[in-house]
């Protein structure tokens, strides 16, 4: 059942970030990739989709967040995404009644010109623990990034996403990433809790 869906982390490189100045959780991640790094990949339905670290996942990780933490929060229920990124523009409606998950999928914009090919295939029929698992490596990669930085409390999205980590902290990870264990996983954030920021 989720041959049809996985995801790819690969090891993109971090950048010296050149601000402490963040608004949100998206800017911090814009801040700490290199445009230049490896991509994410992510499949769907037997299309390769690339994501790239520096501005698909930054764009998009506050609508990621909303999406799992909706999934993990109510046995039933329905959510809409948009996703905002310019390469990686869709409209996901997402279905799911106990672990039976269903997403439709609008395709707008994808890098390497798949949105076609992605069109043909628009459903995906999974369940909500394997699609929150392919997730989970990607949330400890993220994770992991943020840990080099010290975070402003009030930041925008950090609560969702620290709440995100901990519930999925226990996951099993996608597929590619099932057996992996590793001392990451253990990953602490730095949080300025100045009341001048």
């Amino acid at each position: 059942m989720t041959a049809n869906f996985w995801i790819q982390t690969s090891r993109p490189r971090k950048a010296t970030p050149v601000s402490d100045e963040w608004c949100s959780l998206c800017d911090v991640l814009e801040d700490l990739y290199c445009v230049d790094t490896e991509d994410a990949f992510l499949c769907w339905n037997g299309v390769r989709v690339s994501l790239n670290y520096k501005y698909d996942i930054a764009y998009c990780v506050c609508d990621l967040t909303d999406m799992l933490l909706a999934l993990l929060s109510r046995r039933v229920g329905q959510a809409q995404v948009a996703w905002p990124s310019q390469s990686f523009r869709a409209d996901w409606h997402l279905a799911w009644d106990g672990d039976e998950l269903v997403v439709e999928a609008k395709w707008h914009a994808v890098s390497g010109g798949v949105a076609p090919l992605l069109a043909e295939r628009p459903v995906l029929v999974t369940s909500v623990r394997a699609f929150v698992a392919e997730w989970v490596e990607l949330v400890r990669v993220l994770s992991e990034a943020l840990a080099a930085v010290r975070l402003p409390e009030d930041l925008l999205g950090f609560s969702a996403f620290t709440e995100l980590r901990r519930r999925t902290a226990d996951w099993d990870r996608g597929r590619l990433y099932a057996a992996v264990t590793s001392s990451e996983d253990t990953v602490s954030w730095s949080v300025d809790r100045r009341s001048d920021k």
